[in-house]
C-alpha cells in the first residue's frame, strides 16, 4: 500500500516511500493502528501537516483506478506536468489547468473522506480523546493553493470533528520549524 510520485523525466509513476492515502487498505491500516494506540490510554491524535499529497504524489496504480472509476476521466500527466528546464533530482513545473484542477479537488475530497472515517474511529473508540490538525500558512490563507499543494486545507476540513488546528510556522527559505527547542 505504497503511494507513487509523477516522475516527470522518466515519465513514469514511482514508489515514494510514502503511505496510500487513496487506498481502502490504507484506511483499514490506520485504524487499527488508531485502536491499539487508543487502548494504550493516549489523551489525543494530532494529523500533523504531512497527512497530505504533494502535487506531485498520490498517483498509485489503486489511486489512478479509483479516479477513473469515480469521475470516469483518465489522468494524463503530460497534461499536468513537465520537467523543469534544468534538472534537479525530480523538479516539475506544473501545468495549472483543468485536468490538474479535477485531480487535485478529487484528492482533497477523499483525503477528508479519509479524515473523517478516522476521526470517527477514535471518537466511537473513546469518545474523550482530543483530535487536533497542524497546518501550515498556506493551508489556512489560500484554499486553492493548499488544494493544489496539499490536498487538503481548513477550508476542506474545518467542519471535521476536530478540538484544535495548531499553526506550524517555518522561516521563508527554512527546513527548520520555527518551533522552540
Amino acid at each position: 500500500i505504497m503511494d507513487e510520485s509523477w516522475n516527470a523525466y522518466e515519465n513514469r509513476t514511482v514508489p515514494n516511500g510514502k503511505l496510500d492515502l487513496l487506498n481502502p487498505h490504507s484506511k483499514n491500516l490506520l485504524q487499527s493502528l488508531l485502536k491499539s494506540l487508543i487502548s494504550s490510554n493516549i489523551d489525543g491524535v494530532i494529523f500533523k501537516d504531512d497527512f497530505t499529497y504533494e502535487a506531485y504524489e498520490g498517483f498509485s496504480k489503486k489511486a489512478l483506478d479509483r479516479y477513473k472509476i469515480e469521475t470516469g476521466r483518465t489522468v494524463v500527466f503530460n497534461r499536468m506536468f513537465r520537467p523543469v528546464k534544468q534538472p534537479k533530482s525530480d523538479q516539475i513545473e506544473m501545468l495549472i489547468g483543468e485536468d490538474f484542477d479535477d485531480v487535485a479537488l478529487w484528492r482533497t475530497q477523499e483525503i477528508k473522506q479519509l479524515l473523517w472515517d478516522l476521526i470517527a474511529t477514535i471518537k466511537d473508540t473513546k469518545k474523550e480523546i482530543i483530535v487536533g490538525f497542524e497546518l501550515t500558512p498556506e493551508m489556512i490563507l489560500d484554499s486553492k493553493l493548499s488544494m493544489k499543494w496539499y490536498s487538503t486545507g481548513l477550508h476542506y476540513i474545518k467542519d471535521l470533528n476536530a478540538d484544535f488546528f495548531i499553526l506550524k510556522w517555518r522561516k521563508h527559505k527554512s527546513t527548520v520549524e520555527s518551533d522552540p527547542a
